[in-house]
């Protein structure tokens, strides 16, 4: 499809990917799709391969999905929610076992390219917000859960569980991407190890997890102790001129 700009120069107007809940084509073809990008990887995974792979063209994996980016982060979204249920069976016992998971799987049993994908499609989000809605609706929230299930088995309620929750997935991010740089693994398991370490101290410290308390003294009456005590000082004698 064409359309036009000021001036009368043609543009290409990029098309909306169709709902997957209505598109039951779409839906049939992603897990084929997820497992050509398992064997493939991102740098492997075009529009035309693809197409090539499931007998299809690209011009209509254009239109159930509306491009490559479009379809990688519904790849991405099928993948996290794969991923959680393979590491919540059977469920963790404790934070510590959960993130042991989560880098094993990563980074010793051959899925980094899923995280690779995770922050190729996170890149894109910052730069058009407005294309990648269905993969930052569940960037953070699945992942977030299920840290915040294994913590509520060490004792904690459903509120701190979920705020250590999302400490951690953000944590944990970071890490993997201070391995992807630096490819030393024994560094970052390091960090990892620290960064455990940091989790159990907040965890044995309510006070730590604690909404932070609000002002509560408003402008008029901060402004009048102000006056009051500026009033209360007594004032400095002028010394008198010497005759």
């Amino acid at each position: 499809m064409r359309g036009v700009i000021d001036g009368g120069h043609p543009r290409k107007v990029s098309r909306s990917p169709r709902s997957l809940g209505s598109d039951s084509k779409a839906s049939e073809m992603l897990p084929a799709i997820v497992e050509f990008f398992r064997a493939r990887g991102p740098e492997g995974f075009s529009l035309a391969a693809i197409a090539e792979e499931l007998g299809t063209s690209s011009r209509m994996l254009i239109y159930h999905f509306g491009g490559r980016d479009e379809l990688l982060s519904r790849v991405m979204k099928l993948v996290r929610r794969d991923t959680i249920l393979y590491l919540e069976d059977p469920p963790p016992d404790d934070v510590d076992e959960a993130i042991r998971r989560f880098w094993s799987y990563y980074i010793h049993m051959g899925h980094l390219s899923d995280m690779q994908l995770f922050f190729h499609i996170a890149s894109r989000r910052a730069e058009e917000p407005e294309r990648y809605d269905d993969f930052a609706s569940t960037a953070v929230e699945g992942w977030t859960q299920y840290f915040a299930n294994a913590i509520e088995k060490d004792g904690k309620n459903s509120a701190a569980a979920t705020k250590l929750g999302r400490l951690v997935i953000a944590a944990l991010r970071g890490i993997v991407v201070d391995y992807l740089v630096t490819r030393d693994v024994a560094d970052a398991e390091r960090s990892l190890s620290l960064f455990c370490e940091s989790i159990r101290l907040l965890m044995e410290n309510d006070a730590l997890l604690e909404e932070p308390a609000r002002a509560t003294v408003p402008r008029k009456r901060a402004a009048a102790a102000k006056a009051a005590a500026a009033k209360a000082t007594p004032a400095k004698a002028t010394p008198k001129p010497k005759a």
